[in-house]
């Protein structure tokens, strides 16, 4: 909180006013894959500062302040700047290793991880194909169906009607997307009443 690391589970929000700048492992990477954690994250990720990873969180935001204040620790100041922070599972040694590089890396020399970092490209997603653009309205059955399923049986041969882009509804109401160049509201008012169903 503010850039010094505090026990979340002991800090009441209701007694922090506001304005206080928080900010949780979450928000430390920069982008996606390896190359987007923050240093010490990639460190603790590729030399295995963790086991579990009930307690990752904690060593990864306590590191984070230490190397805010300390850009070079000594194997006593990573102790005392982790203190607090119990691994279980017995990890010290690579969580150690894991702080020494990124502290390194913070200070812009080159590092060499336990384990080899694999790169890999993040491809966006495909985009959806523009919607068509058309003109779209919902209309009230003047005599809603008795079920959905009827509703189904009666947009089937709507769908291909030539100008009709869309069709969503239910047994009381039927929305109708259109291409203006080819229909008016009128002539899709016209063709669902001569489907029999009118619409108000």
């Amino acid at each position: 909180m503010d850039g010094k690391a505090v026990n979340g589970c002991t800090i009441l929000s209701a007694r922090m006013g506001r304005g206080q700048k928080i900010t949780t492992v979450a928000g430390l990477a920069t982008g996606p894959g390896v190359s987007g954690l923050h240093p010490v994250q990639r460190s603790f990720w590729l030399n295995g500062g963790f086991q579990c990873g009930i307690c990752t969180r904690g060593f990864i935001m306590s590191t984070v302040a230490l190397l805010r204040t300390i850009p070079n620790p000594t194997d006593v100041q990573i102790a005392e700047g982790l203190s607090g922070n119990i691994c279980r599972c017995g990890e010290y040694a690579k969580v150690f290793t894991s702080v020494k590089t990124a502290a390194a890396e913070l200070r812009g020399e080159k590092v060499t991880y336990l384990a080899k970092p694999i790169f890999v490209d993040v491809v966006a997603p495909a985009q959806p194909p523009p919607a068509a653009a058309g003109t779209s309205k919902a209309f009230d059955f003047a005599t809603p169906f008795a079920t959905i399923e009827d509703f189904d049986t009666f947009i089937e041969p709507l769908k291909k009607r030539d100008g009709i882009l869309d069709i969503s509804g239910s047994e009381r109401t039927i929305t109708v997307k259109w291409d203006p160049a080819k229909l008016s509201e009128q002539q899709v008012r016209d063709l669902l009443s001569s489907l029999g169903r009118p619409v108000k």
